[in-house]
This record gives structure tokens, C-alpha cells and sequence, in this order.
């Protein structure tokens, strides 16, 4: 049995320790066979579940991997302190994707966390290359919205029209070819039904996680952080 450690903190998520939630990723990672069983359980959406094909192509690693190399290169929070800091927004997301406390939580939202970095990743470095007035960065924006609403939540695809449209305008441009990655963001808001999203997201964090070199790679510490900040004024906006 595998210890549920928002029950044994009094379900507050920030009473854990750095050594809880170290293990908790451990955990994640180590028993996905568990995590999953425990998503079905509960009737977790389906879109919630993490995309796995086999052991070593799996959604929860490759945003695992994408948040740790992101925590590394932050302008100003220490790596630690910034992986952290992931790995709690992580399981904001999850919590408020799953409608309850969970000991998967984080194994939900690491990757939808991931997916958010990579998305706000892509946008600042189109916005830089194409202008910011160029005519698809609003849709874009808007398309990113529609699947993150706030700084600890995501959605499931509601809009396909949306998704759609951008989808035209970027292959007009030829921005595929420029933006690895791009189409399997687009691609997971075409279809509302829970598999394909879940397979895109998937197929998103895998592409990115190969790619060291190019603009995009190097905005993921600074977009984290700007995430990270965000998250805490809305909690303490919040609480005020």
C-alpha cells in the first residue's frame, strides 16, 4: 500500500517537506502501475490520465524531465528551491484537475505543468520572431488560455474551433516547420474526447524533451519562473 501523504499531513499541501515531496516524485515515478489503478479507482476524467505507450515513453517522465531541466536554468530561484516549487504547482494542477485531494495528484499535473511551460515557451519565441502583432500570436494566446485558465488549473479541449483555426493559420505560414513541437500542441485541442488529448500532450513533452538547442529551450527556466511567481501571487491574492 502505497502512503497517502496528503492524509498524513492533515491534507496541506504546504506542510510537506522537501523530503516528502522528493519521495512522493520517486513515487510517482516508481509506481505508475499504482498511480494509474488508484486514477481509475476514483474515475479520474480521462483526460487527466497521463499518456503511457510503455514504461520509457510515458507523459509523467517526460514532464518530470522537462520541470527539472527547466528548475536548472531559472533567472533567479535556486534549482532546488524552483523544483520545488514545480513540484507543489504540479499538484495544485492535478488536485483541481482530479476535483480532490489525491496521492496521484502530482502524477496528474507534472505533466500538464509541462505542457503549460512548453506552450508559453513557444508563444514568447514566436512573438519575437513574427512581431507581436503578427496575426495568429492573439489565437495562439487565446488557445493557451482556453487549456490553462489560471496559474493552477487546466482544462480538458472545449474549444476545437479554436484549435482548428489556428491550425490553418500556422500551416499557411509554414510555422510547423519552424517550432518543433508546435503541431502536437495544437493537435491536442482539436478533438474534445479525453485518448487523443492525452496522446498529444504526450507526443508534445517527448518532442520538446530531445530539443537542447533551440529558443524555445532556452526561455523554459524563465517562463517557469514567471509560472511559479504567478502561481504564488494568485495564492496569496487568494488568501488575502
Amino acid at each position: 500500500m502505497i502512503p497517502d501523504v496528503h492524509l498524513i499531513k492533515g491534507g496541506m499541501m504546504g506542510e510537506l517537506t522537501v523530503d516528502d515531496l522528493y519521495a512522493l516524485a520517486i513515487k510517482w515515478g516508481e509506481n505508475e502501475e499504482q498511480a494509474r489503478a488508484h486514477l481509475g479507482c476514483i474515475n479520474a476524467p480521462g483526460w487527466t490520465v497521463p499518456y503511457r505507450l510503455h514504461p520509457a515513453y510515458n507523459s509523467f517522465g517526460f514532464g518530470f524531465a522537462l520541470l527539472g531541466r527547466a528548475s536548472r536554468t531559472c533567472p533567479t530561484l535556486e534549482p532546488e528551491r524552483a523544483q520545488i516549487a514545480a513540484l507543489r504547482l504540479a499538484m495544485a494542477i492535478g488536485r483541481n484537475a482530479l476535483g480532490r485531494a489525491s496521492w496521484a495528484d502530482g502524477y496528474v499535473g507534472t505533466p500538464l505543468l509541462a505542457a503549460r511551460l512548453t506552450a508559453q515557451a513557444m508563444h514568447a519565441v514566436l512573438r519575437t520572431n513574427f512581431g507581436e502583432h503578427a496575426p495568429f500570436l492573439g489565437d495562439l494566446e487565446d488557445y493557451i488560455a482556453s487549456l490553462w485558465p489560471a496559474p493552477d488549473r487546466a482544462c480538458r479541449p472545449r474549444n476545437v474551433h479554436l484549435a482548428l483555426a489556428l491550425d490553418r493559420q500556422l500551416r499557411s505560414l509554414d510555422t510547423y516547420e519552424q517550432m518543433p513541437g508546435l503541431a502536437e500542441l495544437v493537435k491536442a485541442g482539436m478533438n474534445s474526447d479525453s485518448k487523443p488529448y492525452s496522446i498529444a500532450v504526450g507526443h508534445l513533452l517527448r518532442r520538446v524533451l530531445g530539443d537542447f538547442s533551440s529558443a524555445r529551450c532556452q526561455l523554459d527556466g524563465p517562463v517557469l519562473e514567471d509560472l511559479l511567481k504567478a502561481a504564488e501571487q494568485a495564492a496569496s491574492s487568494a488568501g488575502a
